[in-house]
């Protein structure tokens, strides 16, 4: 299997993004109602406990 690097994202800068072309207002999403989706359970694993 090949190694790749892990890759964090910081999704606050979608969040608080005020362009007037995105479908949502600014403040309408945050970690309270953001799923992420991938494909690699590495990754879940190193998310914090009760959040994988």
């Amino acid at each position: 299997m090949k190694k790749k690097p892990v890759v964090f994202k910081d999704l606050r800068r979608i969040w608080e993004c005020c362009d007037p072309n995105l479908p949502w207002e600014k403040g309408y999403y945050n970690e309270s109602n953001t799923l992420l989706l991938d494909d690699s359970p590495y990754k879940a694993l190193l998310n914090p406990p009760h959040n994988s």
